[in-house]
């Protein structure tokens, strides 16, 4: 789990918005993604060109378990 914000250089009224990244991607992105942001601007801010942890047993650090 973490947290993650994200404003456009250039204009700091637009942000990430998860909830629409999370409607076009699903809750686990990838690589390939885009993370978009909010209206009215509502284009991508980011997009994931690596994925370096599988999400399987622990942190990508060998950390503790990600299972609850």
């Amino acid at each position: 789990m973490g947290d993650l914000n994200l404003f456009h250089a250039h204009d700091l009224t637009e942000h990430f918005w998860s909830g629409k990244t999370r409607a076009m991607h699903g809750t686990h992105v990838s690589t390939g993604d885009r993370l978009w942001s909010t209206v009215p601007h509502l284009r991508p801010l980011a997009t994931i060109t690596t994925t370096l942890w599988t999400g399987t047993g622990t942190t990508p650090t060998g950390e503790g378990s990600m299972t609850s």
